[in-house]
């Protein structure tokens, strides 16, 4: 499901993030998907926690609605894309995450002037 959800927001066959896909393995949930899971969120938010539940590890999530299922009512740790950037400026991996964030809203992710404002300013941008 969250494979499927990814390329369809994908136009071009050699989008890179495509090409990276045909070589990743996403693995579905071996028990059926709590019904509540499907009854609240999408196949991918459902999928995602069903997964995390399975494995007992936490979650990369955005969606607001599936990251307070996830948390409060699956017990399971969340961090979001942003979270995902700070920490890979406090490592060293990326020098500025003002640009990426900004590349992320021009492709169609939704990202809040709130929570762009809060992380730059963490990073000291």
């Amino acid at each position: 499901m969250v494979k499927q959800e990814i390329t369809q927001s994908l136009v071009s066959d050699d989008d890179p993030l495509r090409v990276w896909l045909r070589d990743v393995i996403i693995q579905d949930p071996q028990s059926p998907v709590d019904a509540f899971l499907t009854a609240e969120l999408d196949a991918g938010e459902a999928s995602v926690i069903a997964l995390a539940c399975e494995f007992q590890c936490g979650v990369l999530m955005d969606e607001r609605k599936g990251r307070r299922v996830a948390s409060l009512v699956y017990g399971l740790q969340v961090i979001g894309t942003g979270r995902i950037l700070v920490e890979a400026k406090e490592r060293g991996f990326v020098t500025k995450i003002r640009p990426l964030m900004e590349q992320m809203r021009a492709g169609g992710y939704y990202l809040s002037d709130r929570l762009v404002y809060a992380l730059c300013r963490e990073v000291g941008e």
